[in-house]
C-alpha cells in the first residue's frame, strides 16, 4: 500500500494477491472440515464381518485372544470391531523334504488363529473404509490390540452378511 500526496491509500497488485491468498486459505480450511464431516458423518454406515488370519504366534498370545473383546488399530486407535468368534490350530508350515520338494507340516509349538470381527464403516467398490477413514481390503495386514493382546493379522474377507 502506498499513500498518495493527498493521504489516500492506494492498493497495488501485491496487496491484492495477499488478500486473495488469505481469503483462499480461510475458505479452504472451512471447506476441508465441512466437506469431510458431511461425507463421513452423513454416509450410511454398513455393518460388516471381517475374516482374518494370524500365523505362527505363541500359545500364550493365542490364548489371550477372547471372543467379545474389542480390537483397535494400532497407531490410529480406530475401533476395528468386536471379535465374534475365533479358532486356534497348530501353525501350518511348508518345509522341504530330503528331495527338495515342499511338504506341508504343522508346528505344535506355535498357533494359527482364524476369526471374524463385527465392524462398521463405509463400503465402496474398491474396499471398505473403517470408520469412514481407514481403508481395508482382503490381503491387508494390520496391527491391532485389545485389552489383553497386540497382534498382526491379515484380512481374508470383508462381507456384509
Amino acid at each position: 500500500m502506498r499513500k498518495t500526496d493527498e493521504g489516500k491509500v492506494r492498493f497495488n497488485i501485491i496487496d491484492f494477491i495477499i488478500i486473495v491468498v488469505v481469503i483462499g486459505c480461510i475458505a479452504g480450511v472451512v471447506i476441508r472440515f465441512n466437506v469431510v464431516d458431511k461425507l463421513v458423518l452423513d454416509t450410511k454406515r454398513d455393518e460388516v464381518k471381517i475374516s482374518f488370519a494370524v500365523a505362527g504366534i505363541s500359545p500364550q498370545i493365542a490364548n489371550s485372544i477372547n471372543d467379545g473383546d474389542e480390537f483397535y488399530v494400532v497407531g490410529s486407535e480406530e475401533l476395528l470391531g468386536t471379535l465374534l468368534s475365533h479358532s486356534l490350530s497348530n501353525a501350518h508350515t511348508v518345509v522341504s523334504n530330503e528331495n527338495g520338494y515342499p511338504v506341508e507340516s504343522y508346528d505344535e509349538t506355535l498357533r494359527d488363529v482364524r476369526g471374524v470381527f463385527a465392524a462398521a464403516g463405509v463400503s465402496g467398490e474398491d474396499g471398505f473404509l473403517l470408520g469412514g477413514t481407514l481403508f481395508l481390503a482382503p490381503g491387508k495386514t494390520l496391527s491391532v490390540e485389545s485389552r489383553n493382546v497386540r497382534i498382526s493379522l491379515i484380512i481374508r474377507e470383508i462381507s456384509s452378511d
